[in-house]
């Protein structure tokens, strides 16, 4: 597992063949956002928003992010198309 994370830049150990110390090379952040993308990634783009409607019904926020988001999606809105296309591989498509 280590070797992996090492493998992909996540992190990076002193140098030492004995004892040696890992530390992480990104932030919580953007490790988060990272998982997050590559979920969303993996799902068809025509689920995405439901999906994450869905999402914000179910987790807590404060008013200061919604108030955040409620920026964002109005910012957003200004260039979005009226729908999605799929992006499932042709044999998998079921939408």
């Amino acid at each position: 597992m280590i070797a992996r994370l090492e493998h992909k830049g996540y992190l990076q150990h002193n140098g030492a063949v004995r004892d040696r110390h890992y530390q992480s090379t990104i932030t919580e952040n953007v490790a988060m956002k990272s998982i997050l993308m590559d979920t969303l990634n993996a799902m068809c783009a025509m689920h995405i928003g439901a999906t994450l409607a869905d999402i914000i019904k179910d987790i807590p926020l404060s008013q200061t992010d919604i108030t955040h988001l409620e920026v964002l999606l109005a910012d957003k809105k200004q260039t979005a198309p009226q729908t999605v296309a799929c992006n499932c591989l042709s044999i998998e498509r079921k939408c």
